[in-house]
Parts: structure tokens; C-alpha cells; sequence
């Protein structure tokens, strides 16, 4: 069945997104859940690592610094964890190396709410779709 656009899989509900955010700071996700969106804080990438596996999310939402390191922890999972960066001011060229090395999108932020909770939720799909393919 597909919603939105995107196919549907049991046990997930679109309309409530949540991601675990992986930032050096809370701030990141004090923004995110402001969204209604669940988040999951982690302080560093072993957390991160830590609540992927133990919540079955599948989406890493993370901040400029940090991109690199998660994108290269976690490759090879399956299924893949889509990797979101936040920005808050456009850098084209970082723009290009993070899609470059795989990750699902960049987002400058603020933008507007609607957008990144279907974001959210469009990269959770995307990876289940993506496992089973």
C-alpha cells in the first residue's frame, strides 16, 4: 500500500515521524521535537549507534560536524539508516560532499516544519523500501 507517494510497511506510522539526533549539543533536538517530531538524543556516535539498534529507527538526523564520522559508521547496514544533515547557513560545497558520501539530504535550517517531518518520515520509508529491494 502506498501513502503520500511512499509504500507503507506494518508496524510503522507515517504520520509519527522520529529519528534519533545525533548532535553535540541539545539544541538540534529541542528544535526537532519543537516539529512534533520524536527524537532520541545521543551525545556522541556510539549512543547514536546504541539507539538505532535498540529503537528500529532507521533515520540519523546529525549536525555539520559530525556528518562525516556517522555516514562512515554506519555504511554497510541493513537496513541502511538514512543520514539527514542540518545546516543553518548553505554551503554548496558541503552540500555536494554529503550527498557525495551518501547522505539521504541536507536541510538548512530553519525551514519549514511541514518539510522536515515529511523528510523525517520519507527517509524512514526510504530505507525500508531500500532493505527490501
Amino acid at each position: 500500500m502506498f501513502r503520500r507517494g511512499l509504500p507503507s510497511y506494518p508496524g510503522i506510522v507515517p504520520d509519527d515521524p522520529q529519528c534519533v539526533v545525533l548532535a553535540g549539543s541539545s539544541a538540534p533536538g529541542r528544535a526537532i521535537a519543537a516539529l512534533g517530531i520524536k527524537t532520541h538524543l545521543a551525545a556522541n556516535l556510539q549512543e547514536a549507534e546504541l539507539l538505532l539498534a535498540r529503537t528500529g529507527l532507521h533515520v540519523l538526523v546529525t549536525e555539520a560536524r559530525l556528518w562525516r564520522e556517522a555516514v562512515q559508521a554506519l555504511a554497510g547496514r541493513h537496513p541502511p539508516v538514512a543520514v539527514i544533515l542540518l545546516i543553518s547557513e548553505f554551503d554548496g560545497a558541503l552540500w555536494v560532499d554529503a550527498i557525495e558520501q551518501g547522505v539521504y539530504d541536507v536541510v538548512r535550517l530553519p525551514c519549514p516544519p511541514g518539510y522536515l517531518r515529511h523528510l523525517i518520515q520519507g527517509a524512514h520509508q526510504y530505507s525500508l523500501h531500500y532493505s527490501k529491494g
